[in-house]
């Protein structure tokens, strides 16, 4: 009898909170995103910080948007990739969340593994989906980026190769005149640099008004690099683009 009890008040509780929220909606004091958070009895953005696993499936079963957004705007997968959360991050993957949804700040799940310093994160989201050409909407004084940028911007060379492999187009040039070259340079990754070069980057692309990468190649400073084997790397472009008749070091 008492068990009966209980049951009708855990009924009677959770009718009363869905009878609320609907209420809230139709009044204007709670928008509709917290009902696509919810679905099969679990909060999706819960699930995901706990790392639960079945919970996550069990939403996902029920019908649940995968790709919903919480109150900052960012996706589930996002989520798990901010949290490190990389076997949830791989199971919302594996159940169709997509990596190339785009916040309104202009993050993707996609991106943010690029920057992850194992490959698994970027190569599970390849796997599903993922973009190596995804281009970040505009956000007002930032420079939009690819995968293959930001892996380059936080010095992600594993990565890097990962996204050619995948497609990443190595010229791509963005809204301020950038290339990837010009990203391996101004990280002074110049073995970065050399790949890319290997890779078929276009080296002589100079849009109007902004320094070219061979410009850019012409202020770097052997003597102001104290790594002997940074040092090497710079002088190994150099020497390539010597071979194609392009001086980059000042006398």
């Amino acid at each position: 009898m008492v068990r009966v009890i209980q049951l009708k008040v855990m009924w009677n509780s959770r009718a009363v909170g869905s009878y609320l929220i609907a209420v809230a909606i139709m009044m204007g004091v709670l928008g509709t995103e917290g009902c696509e958070q919810m679905a099969g009895g679990v909060n999706i953005f819960e699930a995901v910080t706990d790392s639960d696993l079945e919970a996550i499936s069990r939403f996902s079963t029920a019908g649940g948007d995968l790709n919903a957004v919480n109150s900052e705007g960012n996706t589930p997968l996002l989520c798990a990739c901010d949290d490190d959360s990389e076997g949830v991050f791989r199971h919302l993957l594996e159940l169709g969340a997509n990596p190339n949804v785009m916040t309104s700040e202009a993050r993707t799940a996609v991106n943010c593994a690029a920057t992850k310093e194992s490959t698994s994160w970027l190569r599970a989201a390849l796997e599903h989906g993922g973009s190596p050409n995804l281009l970040e909407a505009e956000i007002p004084g930032r420079p939009k980026r690819s995968p293959l940028l930001w892996a380059i911007n936080d010095e992600r060379f594993e990565n890097v190769r990962l996204l050619i492999d995948a497609g990443a187009n190595v010229s791509a040039v963005n809204e301020f005149g950038d290339t990837p070259l010009h990203y391996a340079v101004d990280r002074r990754r110049y073995d970065i640099a050399m790949y890319l070069l290997e890779q078929g980057a276009d080296y002589r692309h100079q849009t109007p008004g902004r320094t070219s990468f061979i410009e850019l190649m012409g202020t770097r400073r052997l003597e102001t690099l104290r790594d002997p084997e940074m040092r090497q790397q710079l002088l190994a472009v150099r020497e390539w683009l010597r071979e194609r008749g392009i001086e980059t070091e000042q006398k």
